[in-house]
């Protein structure tokens, strides 16, 4: 199995240009998976990479955490108290602007804290049908959650999209009403409705957000090995992401936003991915069977033109939702439906992450994950 992993890593660079050298060495990371922050010191050897990569990823994922705090405030702060002012358009705008930066902002974040804090993901980020699946009706009850407003049951960025983009797109509305515990989206129809969107539901999803926050900023250590994993996962969830459209399902299906999801889960990952850059050019890995070599240095360089190709897909698509799914679209789409502008992007952004396929950004990054003694990403697991 090794032996086909790297032979399949040894086509991927030469395919991009890279002169792969055969060495008969090999070498190995022994980096503990939590690691202390770096204090500052002068060490420029290999020894200090972990600890640097720590201290680094720590500040990244803090500045997008605060940004969250900061925006999931401003939508509260958006919020009016009184159902007549849901009626007013300019409202409804003005709230939209901070939550559209709230999904920028955690699709930002969620790749590395996500594994790492999974309550706070679920309650921040979950779906209505995640939220559903743990609200099933007992003693006779219709389960769900009945009341939309408050900081009970389905709470968090979804939540608040699924009535603030009211009327929610039909496709979505047909999909969801088949789900246990289904509730119609509306606005706030009474003022006590308004204030307890404002006061309990809407602080619920920025004390959460800053729960994260505080969090991140206290931790005296990170799980490095968890964080990277949890970037591998995000990449596979590309693909994910991507299926649901063609259900109705997608994540920001109500604001039709999961493009932009998409684009800053990717940005997100080249920017971790920048901070294991050195450290995963220490290392040479060889495979026991065939003595091949794969360097470090050319599994970034991989990784690097993979990203670029995703890039390219993304930017060839234009707003941030998707293109229309085709009325003929099966599982697996037919030729014809792959040649439209979703299929196309469907077919590019599984291309570029199955995780099986040696030339994917996920399989890459499994690669670049040994090198440094971190457990690969197993899909399901």
């Amino acid at each position: 199995m090794r032996k086909n992993r790297f032979v399949g890593m040894a086509a991927l660079v030469s395919g991009l240009g890279v002169a792969i050298v055969w060495v008969a060495a090999c070498s190995s990371s022994s980096s503990p998976a939590t690691v202390a922050a770096d204090s500052g010191g002068g060490d420029s050897g290999p020894n200090v990479y972990p600890a640097k990569a720590v201290t680094a990823m720590r500040a990244l994922q803090l500045v997008w955490a605060n940004d969250l705090v900061t925006d999931t405030a401003a939508t509260c702060a958006a919020m009016p108290s009184t159902a007549a002012g849901w009626q007013v358009s300019t409202n409804i705008d003005a709230m939209k602007t901070p939550w559209i930066k709230c999904r920028h902002d955690y699709e930002l974040v969620e790749g590395a804290v996500t594994p790492i804090y999974p309550a706070l993901d679920h309650v921040l980020d979950g779906r209505y049908d995640d939220f559903l699946a743990l609200l099933l009706p007992t003693d006779g009850g219709v389960g769900g959650d009945q009341y939309l407003f408050d900081d009970q049951g389905f709470t968090g960025a979804h939540a608040i999209e699924r009535f603030l983009y009211f009327p929610n797109p039909p496709a979505v509305v047909a999909v969801e009403a088949n789900y246990v515990g289904y509730k119609v989206a509306a606005l706030p129809a009474v003022d006590q409705e308004a204030l307890d969107a404002k006061n309990l539901l809407c602080k619920k999803f920025n004390a959460d957000a800053t729960t994260l926050a505080t969090n991140i900023q206290n931790s005296t250590t990170f799980d490095i090995a968890t964080a990277f994993q949890g970037l591998v996962s995000l990449m596979n969830e590309q693909q994910e992401k991507v299926k649901k459209a063609a259900s109705a399902e997608e994540e920001s299906r109500y604001s039709q936003n999961t493009m932009a999801d998409l684009r800053d889960n990717l940005s997100s990952t080249e920017q971790a991915w920048a901070i294991f850059r050195p450290w995963v050019q220490q290392f040479t890995t060889v495979d026991p069977d065939s003595g091949l070599s794969v360097t470090g240095v050319q599994i970034d360089l991989a990784i690097s033109s993979k990203f670029a190709d995703l890039d390219n897909t993304y930017k060839a698509v234009s707003g941030n939702g998707f293109a229309a799914v085709p009325s003929t679209w099966t599982n697996p789409p037919s030729a014809t439906d792959q040649a439209t502008p979703f299929g196309q992007l469907y077919e590019g952004v599984l291309a570029a992450v199955d995780p099986n396929s040696p030339t994917s950004i996920v399989y890459t990054m499994n690669q670049a994950a040994q090198l440094l003694g971190f457990p690969t990403f197993v899909p399901g697991q």
